[in-house]
């Protein structure tokens, strides 16, 4: 025959006044809350904070401005370019990478992905990519133009690269003649 404990005897009772706490709250609903009912939005009016010292001119304050807080190099923020100075400013590169060449006869088609679209689109020669109008389609890379810029984009890189201003590559001055069959067989060293 086994002895119950004092320990055992108080830990059971616990256990059996929790069942019986449970066993009321599952019978008996809880009262109904009661929510009071909103009256009309009172706006309140706050008025501007003050200026710690109003007697300090705006330009006062001209040292801290030129020393930004949150700024690594605490060096000034440059000003917004004047509208004479955005046109002269080079057009920023596309956001596009090449992901394939198709070299078809006379037809060549450049697979693009660009931000706009979930899938590859095509470009051939003459048509506007993002602003960029597509100049020449080589086996390896594309030219992209806006106004006086060049853009060249590459298969292995897929990142563009500056050419000088109306100038090709040297060594890709013109597009390789098609094979009969339509496969261009040329092959870089």
């Amino acid at each position: 025959m086994r002895y119950v404990t004092r320990l055992q005897l108080l830990l059971g009772g616990i256990c059996f006044l929790l069942l019986g706490v449970l066993a009321y709250e599952w019978m008996i609903p809880p009262a109904k809350a009661t929510v009071p009912a909103l009256r009309g939005r009172t706006r309140v009016a706050v008025p501007p904070l003050p200026l710690a010292n109003p007697s300090l001119p705006i330009e006062a304050f001209d040292v801290i401005n030129a020393r930004p807080l949150f700024k690594p190099d605490r060096k000034p923020v440059p000003p917004p370019p004047t509208p004479a100075e955005a046109a002269a400013a080079p057009p920023p590169p596309p956001t596009l990478s090449l992901v394939g060449v198709i070299i078809d006869g006379s037809r060549q088609l450049a697979l693009l992905r660009v931000p706009q679209s979930p899938l590859a689109v095509s470009a051939s020669v003459g048509d506007d990519v993002a602003g960029w109008r597509v100049t020449a389609v080589y086996p390896d890379h594309i030219v992209l133009r806006r106004d006086t810029t060049e853009m060249a984009f590459s298969l292995n890189s897929n990142r563009p690269s500056d050419l000088a201003d109306d100038q090709a590559p040297p060594d890709r001055a013109k597009p390789p003649a098609p094979s009969p069959g339509g496969i261009s067989n040329e092959q870089k060293p």
